[in-house]
């Protein structure tokens, strides 16, 4: 271990890398479903995968060199240990320096001893790989050591705050994207006072909100709250001083009445506060359409499994609005807080929220310039810098900048005016809700249907362990088959060597004690017979290493192979399935339980090769030596055998429910690493960890359950074995005395049915690993047989230029969801023109996002209903036709990467043909300034860009595609009224079909057809 110990570690460390890294890319395939399926880059993820198995298995193949050249030097040493030890006993006995009796005495002492030796040779590498993660788990923990040292010396006021804020010459870059954010940035707010921070997207608005929460470390200058800096206050309490309400919240995975109460002051759901806040942000309407009202379950859609219902965008605004108004903190910070409401709501809500907030410190950082009163302050940032400063009706009448954004404004209430006039179009305007495409799609009636398909994905079943092996038979190359083959023959091969080994030492014993003619073996035997010993201890140790080492290659190659297999089954099915899919539970188990799968085809499959073949050997040859006492031992098997039997039943049980509950824990890890930022400004982390310890507690009670169950039946098997072992000796000591029997035979009988009962012993110890691996083979055989249910068609038609004068043909549609008895779409029928910009608009839950859905087709339209340029679209092959759409919507998705990767990912034309001179151009026309280099998106999928800057990303990486049609959902809602009217200019100048999703009157003023969709129906 000293001299290996070093390699062991480094290779762990980096195979426990790339399983991070591949659960990272589980992660986001998993959670962006979705947009895979739209993009159809299914084969570029996998590819992607493949390489970070590619990796993971290399340095798993490296540490296993190690580790095995560490456990057969070790086993090695420990059978070596037996022979020099009677030899140099031999030689106490020849020279009479000590008696046979003692030297045997001392022979059992050793022999404890080697199996404990032999036993540490597992353990070993076990310890090594877990002294690597605890390494791992001191550094982060010191790392909180120091900053608890540090919050130590922080300032808590003894009085909350008033709101004075002021930043001095504040510049801040963003560790990741490296690019200057704000630049000797000074800005006052006012205490007591709205103050309204607005500019174009990605001007800096929502970084100055999380400077003021100490989110980051500022470059430069100073920020002052109440005369005190910053620097010198206290995290938790300047967060439990200062609310922020963000565009996208994020809900936790729980009750309604958990989720409205989590953080606030009031722990009761009835009270008059909650309700009064409830009914103030006008969410008593979402609550009568909630199955279980306040104990209806929310929470992330790819968890439906559970029953947890999907709030909308604007429902999840409302949401926290409430929760910003039970806490009603001194400070309160709006960033777009309420951009997914439709037009009136907004504007009944900011009437609302002044009316709430007169007299304390209200800062609303937002590009809509209508809900500004003309007395209300405002700054006005650009590129970092404060361009404006001043009251609205001073900035108006300045006729700069911010008097540019206001007539842009202006003119659009105008002609939102003008056409409420018009009775064509009135309705359209009444109650339009917008709501990202994932939303809508993955909120449609799910929750209430009888589908038997509708099942989670996998689940708890017991099945014999052959199935394990079967998996093995049905996914593995054939070369494979047979280098496994070879692995287990090799490991036969090892387990013979040792009853030969046990033969051989037994002659040995003749050195210590007479034979029949009162003599000692010769010198010359004595040499014969360590020698021989010594050479199978030798090759028992050169086998093990040779038959470990290939076992553990091709287990690893399977893993590999299944892995790539699941993926790639995943991201075949249709969205249903992600809707009862756990992600993850199912990363989990493709990378971290896999380690457990691979055990059971290297390690416990030739513990059983070998205790099988090492009982048969010993059996015939014992029986062959002496019948009378090996049936003696013989006699003791059942008792073995029964007791293996139910103690291997009751280890199975606490490990799978050990496993389960490990699982569970593990959820609650991943939502708070997902929601660590809402965590963090609300100081959420002890409701947070008193829910982890709630599952933690499980946890440690079903491990006090594991931990008896292994400690008594593995321990017990040794109480057995001891017993056994003084039965054999008194009865054999017996026939010694009585029948004449030979003590060298004795002996011979005694090494090898001690030997099997010690393989039997290790084999029973390996039970709960064989069980882990056993309950992951089981999950990776549903997860693989899985029913693919998509139509993959099977046209290849060619859409540029289209032949009819209609892209898209919609022709008496009636869709209800699978399972579910409400009709979404009644006899709609409708033709979106080729070359022409359509808007679809509706209500929240009208069907215009299932229309969406049945033309990228991850919904199942009815025969013959749907057509695309004259095409059914369910005969279309599925790749060919998202090859012809290209998708923005409101929910941004980005890989890991800079802004070109981003750029040209899933792109299907050659990544030769796309320059960079292109992107940039691209970029600057649709007003985008970031750098081509710059991380867009980090490893915890955090996007370093605005909310606006990230939309028309995604809109530049769409047009890139050259699609024949542009799909648009709500790809507006984080833009200012002037960019809006750039990017919507510059995509009317493409000259392709665009059908958009939206509820701005802005976009609806370029639209060429308007379509209302209302309860299904086209009104």
């Amino acid at each position: 271990m000293i001299i290996f110990g070093n390699k062991i570690d480094f290779w762990a460390k980096q195979e426990d890398d790339s399983t991070a890294n591949a659960i990272s890319l589980l992660d986001w395939n998993l959670s962006s479903f979705i947009w895979v399926k739209i993009i159809h880059s299914k084969n570029l993820e996998i590819g992607k995968f493949i390489a970070i198995l590619d990796n993971s298995e290399l340095t798993f193949r490296k540490f296993s060199i190690y580790a095995n050249l560490v456990s057969s030097i070790m086993k090695t040493l420990a059978l070596l240990l037996f022979v020099q030890s009677f030899w140099f006993g031999s030689y106490l006995v020849r020279h009479n320096r000590g008696s046979g009796s003692d030297i045997i005495s001392c022979f059992y002492s050793c022999l404890k001893l080697a199996m404990t030796i032999s036993s540490l040779s597992i353990i070993a590498v076990i310890f090594q790989k877990a002294n690597t993660s605890f390494k791992k788990v001191v550094k982060f923990m010191m790392s909180f050591e120091e900053i608890e040292k540090f919050n130590a010396e922080l300032i808590i006021p003894k009085k909350n705050l008033n709101g004075d804020i002021q930043l001095e010459n504040i510049s801040f870059t963003y560790p990741a994207s490296g690019m200057l954010n704000l630049r000797n940035l000074c800005l006052k707010i006012e205490p007591f006072k709205t103050t309204f921070i607005v500019g174009k997207s990605g001007s800096g608005k929502s970084t100055i909100a999380s400077l003021i929460l100490k989110l980051y470390n500022y470059d430069h200058g100073d920020i002052l709250v109440d005369g005190y800096n910053l620097k010198d206050l206290d995290k938790s309490w300047l967060r439990n001083q200062i609310t922020l309400v963000e565009q996208f919240p994020k809900i936790f995975n729980d009750t309604l009445k958990n989720n409205i109460l989590l953080g606030s002051p009031y722990q009761d759901i009835d009270s008059c506060e909650v309700k009064e806040a409830i009914e103030f942000f006008n969410f008593n309407e979402v609550l009568n359409f909630l199955p279980d009202s306040y104990q209806t379950c929310i929470g992330r859609t790819n968890d439906r499994r559970n029953k947890l219902v999907q709030l909308s965008g604007g429902q999840e605004q409302k949401l926290n609005l409430i929760k910003a108004k039970l806490k009603d903190s001194p400070i309160l910070i709006l960033d777009e807080s309420i951009s997914a409401l439709d037009i009136e709501q907004r504007k009944l809500f900011m009437k609302k929220i002044a009316d709430w907030r007169q007299g304390k410190t209200t800062i609303i950082i937002t590009h809509e310039l209508a809900h500004i009163n003309n007395k209300d302050a405002v700054y006005l940032i650009d590129s970092g810098a404060i361009a404006e400063y001043g009251m609205k009706q001073e900035l108006v009448g300045l006729e700069g900048r911010f008097a540019n954004l206001q007539n842009h404004a202006t003119l659009q209430e105008q002609n939102e005016g003008e056409k409420r006039e018009s009775k064509s179009l009135s309705i359209e305007l009444e109650n339009l809700d917008g709501s990202d495409l994932e939303s809508s799609l993955q909120n449609s009636p799910f929750a209430n249907t009888n589908s038997e398909k509708n099942e989670q994905p996998l689940i708890n079943i017991r099945a014999p362990i052959w199935i394990a092996y079967k998996i093995l038979t049905r996914n593995i190359p054939l070369k494979y088959k047979l280098l496994y083959i070879l692995g287990l023959f090799i490991t036969l091969g090892n387990a013979i060597l040792s009853p030969v080994f046990s033969y051989c030492f037994a002659k040995l014993i003749n050195g210590l004690i007479p034979q029949a003619s009162g003599t000692l073996i010769t010198t010359y035997d004595l040499l014969k017979w360590s020698m021989i010993a010594t050479s199978a201890a030798l090759l028992i140790g050169i086998t093990d290493l040779i038959s470990q080492t290939i076992l553990e290659f091709v287990a690893g190659r399977l893993c590999k192979i299944l892995q790539k297999h699941s993926l790639a089954k995943l991201l075949e099915q249709n969205v249903q399935f992600f809707e009862y899919l756990d992600s993850n539970e199912v990363s989990t188990l493709l990378m971290n339980d896999m380690r457990d799968f691979r055990k059971i085809f290297s390690s416990n499959l030739s513990r059983l090769i070998s205790g099988i073949a090492i009982s048969v050997v010993c059996i015939i040859w014992t029986l062959t030596i002496g019948w009378k006492y090996a049936l003696v031992g013989f006699s003791l098997s059942p008792l073995f055998a029964i007791f293996s039997y139910i103690g291997t039943k009751v280890m199975q049980k606490t490990e799978f429910s050990y496993k389960e509950s490990i699982g569970a824990a593990e959820s609650v890890v991943h939502e708070t690493r997902v929601n660590i930022k809402t965590i963090t400004c609300n100081n959420l982390q002890a409701e947070l960890t008193d829910k982890f310890n709630l599952k933690l507690s499980v946890v440690l009670d079903n491990a006090l359950k594991r931990s008896i169950s292994i400690g008594f039946s593995i321990n017990f098997v040794f109480l057995l074995v001891g017993i056994a072992q003084s039965i054999m000796l008194y009865y054999g000591l017996k026939l010694v005395s009585m029948d004449g029997y030979s003590l060298i035979k004795m002996m011979q009988i005694v090494m090898m049915i001690l030997m099997s009962v010690q393989f039997l012993s290790e084999l029973m110890s390996s039970a709960p690993g064989l069980y882990r691996g056993l309950r992951v083979a089981l999950k990776i055989n549903q997860l693989l047989n899985i029913e693919n249910n998509c139509n993959s068609g099977y046209l290849t038609p060619y859409f540029v230029p289209f032949k009819t004068n209609s892209a898209i043909r919609f022709q008496n549609v009636n869709f209800k969801y699978p399972g579910s008895f409400a009709q979404v779409l009644r006899d709609v029928t409708f033709t979106i023109p080729v070359g022409e910009f359509t808007s679809i608009v509706g209500d929240s839950g009208s069907g215009k996002s299932t229309i969406i859905s049945l033309i990228l087709r991850l919904q199942d339209a009815p025969p013959d209903s749907v057509h695309i340029d004259g095409y059914d679209i369910t005969t279309i092959k599925q790749d060919h036709l998202m090859a012809a759409f290209a998708v923005v919507s409101q929910k941004t998705y980005f890989i890991n990467g800079t802004v070109r990767e981003n750029l040209l990912y899933g792109n299907p034309r050659a990544e030769s043909l796309l320059t960079d001179t292109e992107l940039v151009s691209l970029l600057n026309d649709l007003k985008v300034n970031v750098n081509l280099d710059t991380v867009l998106c980090n490893s915890s999928n955090n996007i370093m860009v605005s909310g606006g800057q990230g939309q028309r990303i995604a809109l530049a990486r769409a047009i890139l595609r050259k699609p024949s049609i542009l799909l648009l959902d709500e790809f507006t809602a984080s833009l200012d009224v002037y960019t809006t009217k750039q990017v919507l200019d510059y995509i009317k100048r493409l000259g392709i079909t665009i059908v958009c999703v939206t509820h701005q009157q802005l976009v609806m003023n370029y639209s060429d057809n308007i379509i209302r969709i209302k309860d299904g129906k086209i009104v």
